[in-house]
């Protein structure tokens, strides 16, 4: 034994985890005897229960099963069904009875559906038809009104020119009419021995209504009142002159 130093009284670092001893695959925790018998008693137990289920479910469920089948077929009565024969088959027949009357409905109900997809289908295309008829009918409208439009500027631009050109005319003949009309009074005062008027003379005339010519004053002061009459559209119809003579 070696002597050593109080300083090497150490403890001892643990063996690494390599170490440590393993179990080996082939050998098992239920090796030993204890583990062996309490294992067999588990199978042995696992065994009998098994067995007894077989032995006791089995034929009671077998049982079961066919007592269910019986009473389904009618071998059997059922004890919880305590409705007789009689009314059973009343419910049935009554239930056959709706079971008819309601195919009845449905085959109605079948054919009342499709009459109405029918209606529906025709209402639907004359809709159709009368959408046709009135877009046809609202661009023909559009269309006349256009032209009517078109029509009615053309006759007010028309009309208007008529216009300008009528009254163009009407001031024309008012003209002519007021040169006539001077001409014919300074013919007719040189008829009845007056002289020619001075180039200073000025005429004062008011168409349709009253023309007055207002002469020179000198030895005479002449005074000429013209009456017009007109006609319906108020152009100088006939003229009807006189004169006055004034002496001062």
């Amino acid at each position: 034994m070696s002597h050593r130093s109080p300083s090497s009284y150490e403890v001892d670092p643990p063996p690494p985890y390599d170490s440590s001893p393993r179990p080996q695959p082939s050998q098992s925790t239920e090796d030993t005897p204890l583990l062996l018998g309490q294992t067999a008693n588990k199978r042995r137990t696992a065994r009998l229960g098994s067995a007894w289920l077989r032995i006791v479910l089995l034929p009671i469920g077998a049982l079961l099963l066919a007592t269910l089948l019986a009473q389904n077929v009618g071998l059997v009565p059922c004890p919880l069904n305590d409705v007789s024969a009689a009314r059973k088959a009343r419910w049935r027949g009554e239930w056959r009875l709706e079971e008819e009357r309601h195919h009845r409905e449905a085959e109605a109900w079948a054919r009342e559906r499709t009459a109405h997809g029918v209606a529906l289908k025709a209402w639907e295309e004359e809709r159709k038809i009368h959408d046709e008829e009135r877009d046809a009918w609202h661009k023909q409208w559009e269309e006349d009104r256009k032209a009517r439009d078109a029509e009615e500027e053309g006759w007010r631009k028309r009309r208007e020119e008529e216009q300008k050109a009528h009254e163009a005319k009407r001031e024309e003949w008012r003209r002519q009419r007021e040169e006539e009309e001077l001409h014919r009074l300074e013919v007719l005062r040189r008829s009845q021995g007056g002289g020619a008027l001075p180039p200073t003379t000025t005429t004062t005339l008011s168409f349709p209504r009253l023309m007055h010519a207002v002469l020179p004053r000198g030895a005479y002061d002449h005074k000429v009142n013209i009456a017009i009459k007109e006609d319906s559209e108020g152009f100088p119809h006939d003229t009807n002159a006189y004169i006055v003579y004034e002496q001062r």
